[in-house]
C-alpha cells in the first residue's frame, strides 16, 4: 500500500510539472512569429493613429526612424522603434517585447511632444 501511495505521489508530481510548464512551442510556431515581426515592423507599423487629420501610414514614411534592440534576459528581447516628425518634433516610440521561448510579442506606444508648441 505504501509503495502504491509513493507511485501515486510521483505520478502526481510529474503530471503537475507538465501542466505548469505547458506545451513547448514548435520550431514552426517560432518561425511564424519571427516572420510576422519582420514584416510587421519593417514597412508598415502594426499600429495607426491620426495626427493633424493625416493618417499615420502617410506620416511615418517621412519621419526620422531609429531602431534599437536590447536583450533583457534569456527569455526576452526588447526592440525599440522611434519615429520623430522633423517639423513638429512629435516623437512616437514603440517598445516591442519579444519572448524568445514562446511565440508571443507585445508592444506599447508612447507619444511625446518634444517641440516648443502644444
Amino acid at each position: 500500500m505504501k509503495l502504491l501511495f509513493n507511485i501515486f505521489v510521483l505520478l502526481l508530481l510529474f503530471f503537475s510539472m507538465s501542466v505548469v510548464h505547458g506545451a513547448k512551442p514548435t520550431p514552426g510556431e517560432m518561425a511564424m512569429l519571427s516572420d510576422w515581426l519582420e514584416g510587421a515592423f519593417s514597412d508598415n507599423a502594426p499600429f495607426s493613429f491620426i495626427y493633424d487629420d493625416i493618417r499615420s501610414n502617410e506620416l511615418l514614411a517621412n519621419w526620422q526612424l531609429t531602431q534599437t534592440e536590447e536583450v533583457l534576459d534569456i527569455h526576452r528581447t526588447k526592440k525599440t522603434i522611434i519615429y520623430i516628425d522633423p517639423a513638429t518634433h512629435l516623437r512616437v516610440r514603440c517598445e516591442v517585447t519579444i519572448y524568445n521561448d514562446y511565440p508571443a510579442a507585445e508592444w506599447v506606444l508612447y507619444f511625446k511632444n518634444e517641440g516648443n508648441v502644444d
